[in-house]
């Protein structure tokens, strides 16, 4: 695995982070299929004054559209100017696009990104494993373990302490997955950092096997071997229950349809709850459709709630357009380093509305909004927008820090404690009564 192409490796990177934290887009979500060049484009040789053209195109598309006219604080112009002498020098299509891709890169913008065209038969890096992996106390502990998952059959629980993967000790790993990401991927902030280390923990071909080896909380070690799947982060998926407390709880990971209409479903279920606990844990993004369809379950319509705003700084509103049975009650919303895009955009108007209360720890600051474009057999993404918040501060780079800040501990992890929800708990039961 690690001989790999780095521009194979750049490409699993790039869906890690991109395709899960989601650009926003009126009426239609961002997905890996709408944006990932056709196997067809690959064919071919691109001739000198074909890669100039696509060169220029993306270039000059960046320096006329691209939200910050500063540039993240890169001399653009001066960019042109190397860039085409390199892409003029290139010998062939690899080089030429992974030029298109360092370019794109320097912006620091974890929404700006090129595409190269996927090769007739290549194999895909958008995988998963069944385990979820957190940095706690200088350790990477599992925190969550699939249900029905070959690891959860091979005996990995939350709270386990990662060792090895695939024969190389935990520290030569980390450091390897490291150089990878701050080399090859563009990054708005630490928080994103982490989220895509997090993410690309058991990096590999999807139906390949990896072996761990993990520790449990009496120092015993558990090698394990699980196969990579294809990630199936894109189905939308949502659900809710009544706690012992009495609070309601939903828990989604996308903001794509049907997650709107299942999120009003179950709503009226547990409408007569005194408090609802919104769980965002590792939700990254979607529709700007599904978040305005479900806060109009919290707020009437043309409430003011936000704006992106473009180039020129003008402005995109986030105002309602109708209205469902509002609830109420007080409202408390769980978010990690996992959660981003549309689930920051919510937790900010919600927050500053003075409509919830956020716990937690803080958000990936990953909120810009995205259009694509196809050049010469490949593509790229690029930020037209930024999100303003309610009260005009900006979440990209940023992203929220919790009003109730929760540190994970290895001893809760391990006593298989939620610490996020119990604090959640404790903050609706000294709310106020409606």
């Amino acid at each position: 695995m690690r001989n790999k192409s780095t521009a194979l490796l750049r490409r699993f990177l790039i869906v890690a982070l991109i395709f899960d934290i989601l650009s926003l887009r009126p009426g239609c979500a961002h997905t890996q299929s709408d944006k990932k060049p056709s196997s067809d484009d690959s064919s071919g040789t691109l001739s000198l004054r074909a890669r100039v053209e696509a060169f220029e195109d993306v270039w000059q598309t960046i320096n006329d559209k691209y939200y910050d006219p500063t540039f993240n604080g890169v001399d653009w112009k001066a960019v042109h100017d190397r860039y085409r002498r390199l892409v003029e020098a290139a010998s062939n299509d690899d080089q030429f696009y992974n030029l298109m891709a360092e370019m794109l890169t320097g912006l620091h913008d974890s929404h700006t990104h090129f595409d190269k065209p996927t090769k007739r038969g290549a194999k895909t890096f958008d995988y998963e494993v069944g385990i979820s992996i957190s940095e706690i106390e200088r350790e990477f502990v599992v925190s969550e373990v699939e249900a029905g998952s070959e690891a959860a059959a091979a005996g990995v629980k939350p709270g386990m302490i990662v060792r090895a993967v695939d024969g190389k000790e935990l520290r030569e790993h980390v450091a390897w997955l490291k150089s990878l990401i701050k080399k090859d991927v563009s990054l708005s902030s630490e928080q994103s950092f982490q989220f895509v280390l997090h993410r690309t923990f058991f990096l590999g071909e999807s139906g390949s096997t990896v072996q761990i080896t993990l520790e449990d909380p009496a120092g015993r070690r558990l090698d394990v071997t699980v196969r990579r799947r294809t990630n199936t982060l894109k189905t939308p998926t949502l659900y809710s229950r009544r706690l012992a407390s009495g609070y309601g709880y939903i828990k989604f990971n996308r903001w794509l349809p049907p997650n709107d209409k299942r999120f009003k479903e179950e709503l009226e279920k547990i409408m007569d709850v005194l408090g609802l606990i919104i769980d965002l844990r590792g939700n990254i993004g979607g529709d700007k459709e599904v978040i305005l369809a479900i806060a109009a379950n919290f707020f009437t319509p043309n409430t003011p709630l936000g704006s992106d705003v473009g180039r020129s700084g003008e402005s995109q509103g986030f105002a309602l357009r109708k209205g469902n049975r509002l609830y109420t009650g007080a409202v408390v919303i769980l978010v990690d380093e996992g959660t981003g895009s549309a689930s920051e955009v919510f937790t900010s108007f919600m927050r500053e509305s003075g409509r919830a209360v956020v716990v937690g720890r803080q958000t990936s600051g990953d909120v810009l909004r995205a259009d694509y474009k196809k050049v010469k057999g490949g593509g790229f993404s690029y930020s037209t927008h930024y999100y303003r918040t309610i009260k005009g501060h900006k979440l990209e780079g940023v992203g929220i820090t919790p009003d109730r800040i929760v540190t994970a501990t290895l001893s809760e992890m391990r006593q298989q404690r939620d610490a996020d929800l119990e604090e959640a708990e404790e903050v609706l039961r000294r709310s106020p009564r409606p």
